[in-house]
């Protein structure tokens, strides 16, 4: 592969650069420049391009956009500008890249057999592939360029080693792009280009990765623990005692004699019965005196009438005053006001108690059954049997 020509549709803002190439080819491509300063003709100025030459090169050979860019930051400048690049093949013929400022992630690709070729005007029919996305433009392209050399990684890689900045001269195999990032990035492929197998290389760095990860996961798992690895034998030492001390208190249990413990859980299982009895009867008992009360009290009705009292008046040749007539209407309709008020409150303590009363009644029917005989030693021997495992929890 073998840069060949590169221009623009600018031509007389940037000159097209013919580059020495072919296998006759006997010619360095050197960028020269010399500028004097006006006064001092001793003082040279560095700062005539090259360094930005190698970064429209390394646009050209498809390097993805980003801001760092020159061309991105002046935009204000380069965004009519369309450039091309004319790569000779190593199989023969040439490949001619197309990319524009404008849209710079749109690459065109065309083959052709002469070099010198001018596509600057050139239809979309005329090339190969007018409009492909950067990712398969680089596909393509590492096809094309076929260095079977650098497989299985793509021209893409070994790029920047050819094409270097001031800063890549610091280290010649880790390039600056590399110093910041892992050695897993860029060792395994410069194993690869001395001819070494990077296969294993790869495998080392993977294993350090894992490494790395078990150990931080060792160190998170160590902080919710208490102790330490070196306190593992010591801990050991402390359960194999606590085992013993179990094994004792079951050699002791099994030859412990449980009827007395029986007999003193079913005297205190029958106590207990007949206390929790005794407090739900008298909660039956008030619980059905308080709904009886409410029942009666919701049955008596308000016998008081007015129209009475005025024939008793009457019968008395009494007078009976507007006004008093008044007072009594307001106190017949206050009374029966308080009246619904007390009702409905009755209703719904009389509805509580009954919930609570079915509970208990329930409650004291489970616990009559308990206080057979038969049903009080299963109890207690089940109460009995659980001591050992009660023990030990």
């Amino acid at each position: 592969m073998q840069l060949s020509r590169m221009y623009s549709n600018f031509s007389d803002v940037f000159s097209p650069i013919d580059f020495n190439h072919g296998a006759g080819a006997n010619r360095l491509n050197v960028v020269l420049g010399e500028v004097k300063h006006p006064k001092d003709r001793k003082k040279d100025s560095h700062n005539l391009g090259k360094t930005t030459l190698l970064l429209l090169i390394d646009f050209m050979m498809l390097k993805g956009w980003s801001q760092e860019n020159f061309l991105y930051r002046h935009r204000d400048r380069f965004g009519n500008f369309v450039f091309f690049l004319e790569i000779a093949l190593n199989s023969g013929g040439y490949a001619t890249v197309r990319r524009s400022v404008a849209s710079p992630t749109r690459i065109a690709l065309a083959r052709h057999d002469e070099p010198g070729q001018d596509f600057n005007e050139a239809a979309d029919d005329t090339w190969d592939h007018p409009d492909l996305p950067i990712d398969e433009a680089i596909k393509l392209l590492d096809a094309w360029l076929d260095l079977r050399t650098l497989k299985p990684y793509d021209y893409r890689k070994a790029l920047t080693y050819f094409l270097r900045a001031q800063g890549d001269w610091t280290d010649e195999l880790q390039l600056q792009k590399f110093q910041a990032g892992r050695d897993l990035y860029w060792k395994p492929f410069v194993a690869h280009l001395f001819g070494f197998n990077q296969t294993p290389i790869e495998r080392k760095y993977e294993l350090d990765d894992q490494i790395q990860k078990l150990q931080e996961k060792q160190n998170e798992q160590q902080a919710e623990v208490q102790f330490k690895e070196e306190d593992l034998p010591k801990l050991t030492a402390e359960l194999s005692v606590l085992h013993q001390h179990v094994e004792d208190l079951e050699a002791q249990l099994d030859a412990f004699r449980f009827d007395d413990e029986e007999r003193r859980i079913m005297r205190e299982l029958v106590e207990s019965i007949e206390q929790e009895i005794a407090a739900l009867n008298q909660q039956i008992y008030d619980a059905r005196y308080d709904i009886g009360q409410i029942d009666s009290s919701l049955s008596h009705k308000d016998k008081f009438d007015l129209s009475e009292v005025q024939s008793i008046f009457a019968e008395a040749q009494l007078h009976f005053p507007t006004q008093l007539k008044k007072q009594y209407e307001d106190l017949v309709e206050f009374k029966k006001t308080v009246t619904q008020e007390r009702n409905a409150a009755l209703r719904k303590r009389r509805k509580e108690l009954a919930a609570d009363l079915l509970v208990a009644e329930e409650r004291k029917a489970q616990l009559d059954l308990h206080r057979e005989p038969r049903q009080c030693g299963r109890i207690a021997a089940g109460l009995v049997a659980a001591i050992p495992k009660s023990g030990f929890e």
